[in-house]
């Protein structure tokens, strides 16, 4: 057993060296895998730096041409309101027009058939003077 001792005793300091090697050789890997993942983490997050940005930008132009079509769309429905006094103020006006027009046809037609009369009790006076007339020239005779 001795000489078993003597061997284990001489190798564990050289096993102690190979496991150190080999644990330290480990935590070299692992560090350099989180620094490898720690890069690549800065790098996405770069570009979802950029990606924001980006998307600000995006953001900005999308409000501005949302705020200058509210604008626009308001000043449609301010010109669609006027539009629709005018309209309305035009069909009164029309039906005011209208209404003078049927006046004017009734006072129209109450003429032409004052004239029509007139027209008749002068043809009445024509003959009642034409009739006087001849009488009158039958009496000379």
């Amino acid at each position: 057993m001795a000489a078993n001792q003597a061997i284990t005793t001489q190798h564990v300091p050289s096993r102690q060296v190979v496991l150190d090697i080999s644990y330290l050789w480990a935590v070299f890997a692992r560090e350099s895998k989180n620094a490898q993942y720690i890069v690549h983490l800065e790098r996405l997050l770069n570009k979802a730096g950029e990606t924001n940005q980006r998307t600000q930008i995006a953001h900005n132009e999308l409000l501005k041409r949302y705020n200058q079509l509210d604008e626009h769309h308001k000043q449609l429905a301010e010109q669609h309101e006027h539009l629709q006094e005018t309209h309305a103020e035009s069909l009164a006006t029309r039906g005011e027009i209208i209404d003078k027009l049927s006046d004017a046809l009734e006072a129209q037609k109450l003429a032409d058939a004052t004239i029509k009369m007139l027209e008749e009790e002068v043809r009445m006076c024509q003959r009642a003077a034409y009739m006087h007339d001849n009488d009158m020239g039958d009496e000379n005779v």
